[in-house]
């Protein structure tokens, strides 16, 4: 029987054939799988920075509050203010980072952020600048975030500007205690140039007629506000040193005289500093006097145009008296009252 040549020219052939589909099946399956890895064409840290960016702008709306409370603790300035201040930082400057991203059960990833919001605190026309830092902890499932969790201990406030300016603060000169005004002396007749010995009417100097006095305007009685419980923080003095301020947001309603009362410890060193804002460009504060408990008079000026700065020693310890007078005719006005002290008192 004759051998077949054909058949075995074809083998070799067919697997030739064989090897090559095999090998573009393997390509392309190769390609079908890098494809398939990589889905959209985008990885799983541009996705989770793609789902922290969604989430900082809507996830961060509980955190304002939480934040004010504990940076209130630093900031002579009130609550709503540090909110509102951090609201806007967070809406306009946030900065934030992954620090570090792990997967965990479920296809979920865990990611660590580092997150710091830039603000400003303005009392009256003082301003200042801080940073807030902190981190929170992020459970992701797909494109959305399950669960956020605050790092309580990562809250870092920096200042990046201080908010009051910080000179040695001269001696208050002291003001002299108002005396009434007496009566203008009576001036004496003038005497004859020539004596007679009977007597002649002679001239005589008239004393000037004292002019009628207007009756004084009523004194407004005081009101008392804020019952001496003002928002107190932890804040240096002037100096640098460790002390106490407290803060008084007063909303002064036409021509209101304010009492403020607040309790001292003798020998204590005081630094008072006051501002205000108010709708009309050219109203002041007509005076501000601060008394002593046996109402004697430590500190006081007249028209503050912008803000007043003081700074005295406690002579005796109890409730002192703050006095707020603005002017008669202005429209309502809103005063920023912060008393720096160190010693804080028994009857507080």
């Amino acid at each position: 029987m004759p051998y077949n040549t054909s058949l075995t020219h074809s083998i070799p052939a067919f697997l030739g054939r064989t090897k090559s589909l095999l090998s573009l099946g393997l390509v392309t399956l190769f390609i079908v799988l890098v494809v398939a890895g990589c889905g959209d064409g985008k990885g799983a840290d541009q996705r989770i920075r793609e789902v922290v960016e969604a989430w900082t702008g809507t996830g961060l709306a509980e955190f304002n509050t939480s934040a004010a409370v504990a940076v209130a603790e630093d900031l002579p300035a009130s609550i709503s203010v540090i909110e509102a201040a951090l609201a806007e930082g967070i809406t306009r400057n946030l900065n934030w980072a992954i620090v570090d991203t792990q997967e965990v059960e479920g296809g979920k990833i865990r990611a660590e952020v580092q997150l710091e919001a830039p603000f400003n605190i303005q009392i009256g026309d003082i301003a200042a600048s801080y940073n807030l830092r902190f981190k929170y902890n992020l459970l992701v499932r797909g494109d959305v975030v399950e669960e956020a969790v605050l790092v309580l201990d990562s809250l870092n406030l920096i200042s990046a500007s201080p908010l009051l300016p910080t000179p040695t603060l001269p001696a208050p000169t002291p003001r002299p205690t108002p005396t009434e005004t007496a009566p203008p002396p009576t001036p004496s007749p003038r005497p004859s140039i020539t004596p007679f010995p009977t007597r002649q009417p002679t001239a005589t100097t008239r004393p000037a007629p004292t002019p009628t006095q207007m009756p004084p305007a009523p004194t407004l009685t005081p009101v008392l506000v804020h019952e001496g419980k003002p928002n107190v923080v932890s804040f240096p003095d002037a100096q640098g040193q460790l002390a106490l301020t407290a803060h008084w947001e007063i909303v002064i309603e036409g021509p209101s005289v304010i009492a403020v009362d607040y309790p001292f410890v003798e020998s204590d060193d005081l630094e008072v500093f006051v501002t205000f804002k108010a709708a009309d460009p050219q109203a002041k504060l007509t005076s501000v006097v601060i008394k002593g408990p046996g109402k004697q008079e430590l500190a006081s000026t007249k028209d503050v145009d912008l803000l007043w700065r003081s700074a005295f020693t406690i002579q005796e310890t109890g409730v002192h008296r703050i006095l707020l007078n603005p002017p008669v005719a202005t429209g309502d006005m809103t005063v920023n009252l912060l008393i720096t002290f160190h010693l804080t008192a028994p009857t507080q």
